[in-house]
């Protein structure tokens, strides 16, 4: 995962290429969730070199030797075997290997190297992931069945006196998640408890691609692994997750078809569920029950499922997190994807990239401020519907999707410029230094708040008796400061080239009180002045930008017209035969 391969495009389909790149970018990578194949011996010798971490300097001419030999699989050379010092699996050479390699050939001169490489090689070394993933996927589930009933024996949650003093046998179970609906990339803590008679135990799910779903049905997986314990008789267990006790009521009365489940999350904890309930006989199968959650009923169930809940929510704020679970690899797809922040994704791979390409795509910027801090008047329908250019709307259009070509933001992007303004600044050349710092521009600014200013007076001065003096008095001093950094604005720097402008209403303590016809008048003129102001800033931002482009176009000319004056005088200054090699008119170009 760690190669690009565009140069290959002749070779390898372009979606491959691609594909392989937006999974090296975003962190995902693909397990392979059976590898028991390499316990057993069924991998070439090749293969395992090739998928070695780091295999030794000129172990694959070695192996190639062996492969003339007849030896290609690993099964041929001996066997794993559990080291009870280390306690990781390790691979035992057979001593009937000399015996088979040819006297005096190259097989025989290597085979002591590859003799050593075997023996220091132990499972995790060859398997991609987990060394679980190398175990057959029975006995994986058997093992998880077998921890998950060693931590509920374990747990130290107290019984319910009530559920323990009750001659009704009967289990719940409920899981939660905090934060209640969180993101894709946030973090977040996923518990479940499961409750019975004469058990409590709560434990967490690891990863950050889990949810409330996954608490639910592995909720109902503990459960069902607790009440199979009892073989004479059947044993309700209640949840209050209807979309479960459905589907795998459902799943009772009409089989799923192999591919029924597979674009549903959660869907190995489902297969796990419906294998262990399919495997108990019918008389003293569990039954899943739905039963209202939060509900003042007093009846036994509604009591389990109110214990369930307490135990699974209030785990959250434990000092001592609940142990962890086992992943259910042994019931996931063949090929699963995986990284180390979210563990397996079981969820829609689409939504997923989408999502975190997104956050990519945006990463580092500055986010746009927020819109209820400012004027919330509607701008005006003219500049950006009507008016014959419509160049004032294409910078807002940029500067808001923070897609304006600053240097700064080039340089963020492919590092092919420097990020200074280049004006002469020592300053970055972000969207706030070039409208509202930058020097150059300064005479621009002056020219358009004194017209800002002018138009503020002649409006407030035609509404006599609709806005008081100590209200024009603030709305002057809004709009003199409207192009430059000032208390006036909420978080004390200029938007005005983002379209935003501070609330005119705030100098108006006011504003409700009154008849209701100066009520209306007064909120016209606010009106009126707040798209004043919003179609002059945008035109401010508008012409500062421009003048910047033509700035850059002229320094680009210059710079061009020097660079040909100088290839110029190298021509010149060549012998004539070489002069009538190359190509073109140069001088005429010049």
């Amino acid at each position: 995962m760690d190669r690009t391969f565009p140069r290959q495009k002749a070779n390898l389909p372009w979606a491959w290429i691609l594909a392989q790149q937006v999974l090296e970018q975003t962190g995902l990578r693909i397990r392979w969730t059976d590898q028991s194949h390499i316990l057993r011996g069924d991998v070439a010798i090749e293969h395992l070199i090739r998928s070695s971490s780091d295999p030794p300097e000129g172990l694959p001419r070695v192996a190639n030797n062996l492969s003339r030999a007849g030896l290609n699989f690993l099964r041929q050379f001996g066997a794993w075997q559990t080291d009870s010092v280390q306690n990781v699996w390790r691979f035992s050479v057979s001593p009937d290997i000399t015996p088979k390699l040819p006297l005096f050939s190259a097989a025989s001169r290597d085979w002591p190297a590859f003799r050593g490489w075997l023996t220091s090689m132990s499972i995790t070394s060859v398997i991609m992931g987990d060394w679980s993933l190398a175990l057959p996927r029975e006995n994986r589930r058997a093992f998880a069945e077998q921890v998950l009933k060693a931590m509920i024996d374990a747990s130290t949650v107290p019984v319910d006196p009530l559920l323990n003093a009750s001659s009704q046998t009967l289990m719940a179970s409920d899981g939660s998640c905090t934060p209640g609906m969180p993101k894709l990339h946030e973090r977040r803590s996923t518990t479940f408890s499961t409750v019975g008679n004469r058990h409590a135990a709560v434990f967490s799910i690891g990863g950050r691609n889990t949810g409330i779903l996954q608490a639910e049905v592995y909720g109902l997986v503990a459960a069902t692994l607790q009440a199979s314990r009892n073989t004479s008789n059947s044993i309700p267990i209640y949840t209050d997750h209807l979309n479960s006790s459905r589907l795998i009521s459902d799943a009772f009365s009409n089989p799923p078809s192999t591919h029924a489940w597979a674009t549903k999350p959660a869907r190995s904890l489902y297969r796990w569920l419906l294998e262990m309930l399919t495997a108990i006989n019918p008389p003293s199968r569990p039954t899943i029950i739905y039963t209202q959650a939060h509900t003042t009923s007093e009846s036994l169930e509604a009591r389990a499922n109110a214990v369930a809940d307490a135990l699974a929510s209030q785990s959250h704020s434990k000092p001592i997190r609940p142990a962890s679970v086992p992943d259910p690899t042994f019931h996931m797809d063949e090929y699963t994807f995986f990284t180390k922040e979210d563990g397996y994704i079981e969820s829609n791979i689409s939504s997923y990239l989408s999502h975190f390409r997104a956050r990519a795509s945006v990463e580092g910027q500055t986010t746009l401020p927020f819109r209820s801090l400012y004027d919330q008047h509607a701008p005006p329908d003219h500049p950006y519907t009507r008016a014959p250019s419509a160049y004032s709307a294409v910078i807002q259009l940029y500067a808001r999707s923070q897609q304006l070509p600053t240097a700064f933001s080039q340089f963020r992007r492919s590092f092919n410029t420097l990020p200074w303004c280049r004006t002469g600044c020592k300053q970055l050349e972000t969207p706030h230094h070039i409208f509202v710092e930058c020097p150059s521009f300064e005479a621009i600014r002056i020219n358009h708040k004194s017209a800002i200013v002018g138009h503020t007076r002649t409006l407030l001065d035609s509404s006599e008796g609709i806005v008081d003096d100590s209200s024009k008095t603030g709305l002057i001093t809004l709009a003199e400061n409207l192009l430059h950094d000032h208390e006036v604005w909420p978080t004390g720097q200029s938007q005005y080239f983002l379209g935003m402008i501070p609330s005119v209403n705030s100098t108006l303590p006011d504003f409700t009180t009154g008849t209701p016809h100066k009520t209306v008048a007064r909120t016209r003129v606010m009106t009126r002045l707040a798209n004043t102001w919003h179609t002059e800033v945008i035109r401010v931002a508008s012409r500062i930008w421009g003048e910047l482009q033509r700035r850059c176009n002229h320094q680009r000319t210059i710079l061009m017209r020097k660079e040909k004056e100088k290839l110029g005088e190298i021509w010149k200054s060549l012998p004539t035969h070489v002069q009538r090699c190359i190509p073109g008119n140069i001088e005429a170009d010049l």
